[in-house]
């Protein structure tokens, strides 16, 4: 039997809340996000959005952990998590620019 680490899940949510998304990673993972309620308060009225499939919960983690600059840590079948970088839920998307680039003399 494989343990939660191990296994490989599906998320897909579209604009939904932190608490409804650690819901949905528990019942698909097995395991158990623990958390404060003030920890995650600064993100109570922010929706955030995840389509990830066939990926180990610690990718999953990482993801949102860009999202929400939450810190995640995993003992046994827990999950703990903490406050990072705010400023993180802020970050300027990443962009693709092409095309050339000139000096002065063309």
């Amino acid at each position: 039997m494989q343990n939660f680490q191990e296994k490989n899940i599906s998320i897909k949510a579209n604009k939904q809340s932190i608490k409804t998304i650690f819901k949905q990673l528990s019942q698909l993972s097995g395991c158990n996000i623990l958390y404060d309620e003030k920890t995650i308060d600064f993100l109570r009225d922010k929706r955030f959005s995840l389509d990830m499939k066939n990926k180990k919960i610690e990718e999953i983690l990482e993801n949102l952990s860009g999202q929400t600059g939450l810190i995640f840590r995993r003992e046994g079948k827990s999950i703990s998590v903490a406050v990072g970088n705010r400023n993180a839920s802020v970050r300027q998307k990443e962009r693709i620019i092409k095309g050339t680039i000139v000096d002065e003399n063309g």
